[in-house]
């Protein structure tokens, strides 16, 4: 039941890691990640069987501005 009661924690701390985790591919500084991409997530908890949380993410890295904006590198490749 531990994991339960940390859920909202790890959760937290998932986001935190994302972040950081997409700013040191490319080698960009995390305080200037904005400038370059938005991180925009969405995530699920369901109760497993056993009655431990289970979390289910989806990940999405647009432009800046939204997902109507083109990475400051240049346009994207299907445009």
């Amino acid at each position: 039941m531990l994991w339960n009661t940390h859920a909202p924690a790890l959760s937290a701390c998932f986001v935190l890691h994302l972040r950081r985790t997409v700013a040191a591919v490319p080698g960009v500084p995390q305080r200037l990640l904005l400038r370059s991409v938005r991180v925009s997530y969405a995530k699920v908890a369901a109760y497993q069987q056993h009655g431990l949380i289970h979390f289910r993410a989806t990940i999405r890295l647009d432009g800046p501005a939204g997902s109507y904006t083109h990475h400051p590198s240049g346009p994207h490749p299907n445009s």
